[in-house]
């Protein structure tokens, strides 16, 4: 599921739309800011395109490989282009409990 709508946190007096969602086990959520995405060197923005599939590379890593191959991999297409703006990655998984 992709999100959609307003920023988290750009327009103090907005409405946000609501959304329920139901992890089953293994199934991960990642939250990320735009500075992953809109990451541009001379060619382009890094883009979704590009963060979806570093993100399907990792997609069984450990949480925190997962999370440094995604910022490794955007780092790899900026090269030697400063990154102007802020990064943020969250990203959580379901398990399954122990003895389950």
């Amino acid at each position: 599921m992709e999100g959609a709508g307003l920023p988290l946190g750009l327009f103090c007096e907005a409405d946000y739309e609501h959304r329920h969602l139901s992890l089953a086990p293994g199934d991960m959520l990642l939250i990320y800011s735009d500075g992953w995405t809109e990451a541009a060197n001379a060619k382009g923005e890094y883009g979704v395109g590009r963060a979806s599939a570093a993100l399907a590379r990792a997609a069984r890593l450990p949480l925190p490989e997962l999370l440094a191959a995604c910022r490794d991999d955007m780092e790899g297409f900026l090269g030697e282009t400063d990154r102007p703006d802020d990064l943020s990655l969250l990203a959580v998984r379901r398990t399954v409990p122990s003895g389950a």
